[in-house]
């Protein structure tokens, strides 16, 4: 643990933000965030992040805490390769970089669930102990990159069943957690979820991921007035929310409802920096001068004092959890 902390301190991974006149172009290009296909073995401090099936597609190992060890598919961790190799793509123009994209696409259009009132969605099957989750599980996160990853496709090929499936993926975004979904309600506003449990878990980083393929489909589709419902409930929710996360000289990593999980679960180093990543990106996004001001208050806690008051705290909510 030691060792991680000193990782997250000295090296913690940072994004860069793609460039903002294009964020809102009708032709996806580069994702918000600039993932490199170099950068994603390196998202766990030198840990290994994944391995490749037969078919090249990435599988993870189970968390830390969870008993049976093992390989599974992560729709969160497949999607964001998928957009990094799109990102080789961009810069190769290869046919094999197109060809690689195209399989990881198809995995998402293949590997989707429907049938019932939730629309298209994906499961994710790693057990989550901390938030007791034993059950294959939905997040708003796997969504928001399945329909980044499709959308891409779409645009790439032409062909309509990808954006007929990202279109799909919406449904579920606005039924409650409480009810199969990945809307979380807190205090009267809306957070999607990147975990769902019993209770809401409303991870920050999560929540902002979980809009951006919102944001892709509006670029795509405008006349879609279904996902502007979505975005607007989502922003309104993530602005009305930023305080709870407000630690006074650090940032929450997430606002779990449940009496077992500790108040006070700071955001590691690296979960910091991404967090200020995300919300520059949505302040060019959406214009709300909150993510701006939130962006400056947050920037000013990096100091050498409260990282340490931080890894302290950090490392007394890990032991809670069993996950040291």
């Amino acid at each position: 643990m030691l060792n991680r902390f000193l990782r997250d301190y000295r090296k913690p991974l940072t994004y860069e933000i793609q460039e903002t006149s294009r964020m809102q172009n009708p032709k996806l290009e580069e994702y918000y965030l600039l993932f490199l296909e170099a950068d994603m073995q390196k998202q766990k401090g030198g840990s290994k992040t994944f391995e490749f099936d037969e078919h090249g597609i990435p599988v993870v190992p189970s968390y830390i805490d969870v008993v049976e060890k093992g390989f599974h598919y992560y729709p969160i961790t497949i999607g964001q390769y998928a957009l990094a190799v799109f990102h080789t793509y961009l810069s190769t123009e290869s046919k094999k970089d197109l060809d690689r994209f195209l399989n990881l696409a198809n995995w998402f259009y293949e590997n989707r669930i429907e049938g019932d009132k939730r629309g298209f969605y994906w499961l994710t099957n790693t057990k989550k102990p901390e938030y007791g989750v034993n059950r294959p599980w939905v997040s708003a996160f796997s969504q928001s990159r399945s329909i980044s990853v499709l959308l891409r496709a779409f645009q790439l090929t032409g062909k309509e069943d990808y954006r007929d499936c990202a279109i799909n993926a919406l449904t579920i975004y606005d039924i409650p957690n409480s009810e199969g979904g990945v809307k979380a309600l807190h205090n009267g506003n809306v957070l999607y979820e990147e975990y769902t449990a019993d209770f809401n878990v409303m991870v920050l980083d999560g929540a902002f991921f979980s809009m951006l393929g919102l944001f892709d489909l509006q670029r795509v589709i405008p006349e879609n007035d279904y996902v502007k419902k979505l975005i607007k409930q989502g922003i309104d929710g993530l602005v009305a929310l930023l305080p709870e996360y407000d630690l006074g000289y650090w940032i929450r990593y997430s606002l779990t409802d449940s009496p077992n999980y500790p108040q006070d679960d700071p955001a590691t180093r690296g979960y910091f920096y991404l967090t200020l990543t995300l919300l520059k990106a949505f302040h060019y996004l959406t214009g709300r001068t909150e993510f701006e001001d939130y962006c400056k208050k947050y920037s000013e806690y990096d100091t050498f004092w409260n990282i340490s008051k931080m890894y302290r705290t950090k490392y007394r909510a890990l032991k809670k959890l069993d996950r040291v």
